[in-house]
């Protein structure tokens, strides 16, 4: 029984060495895929959400409730 113990308790501090090294190595987005990703948002609010030439502030998931 201790010797389970000292396993789980070894592989527990070897997860949480190892899982922020796991999760930092990913580069967060680019200024431009930012930008980007903003112009789409935009491009879809006008496109999709807008009423008559006006916003809305509310919008249904399914956008048939505005």
């Amino acid at each position: 029984m201790t010797s389970m113990r000292f396993a789980a308790s070894h592989l527990i501090i070897a997860l949480f060495v190892l899982l922020p090294s796991i999760t930092c190595g990913a580069d967060g987005p680019t200024r431009q895929e930012a930008v980007d990703a903003m112009h789409r948002a935009v491009r879809f609010f006008r496109n999709k959400c807008s009423t008559s030439g006006g916003y809305v502030y509310r919008v249904s998931d399914d956008l048939t409730k505005r």
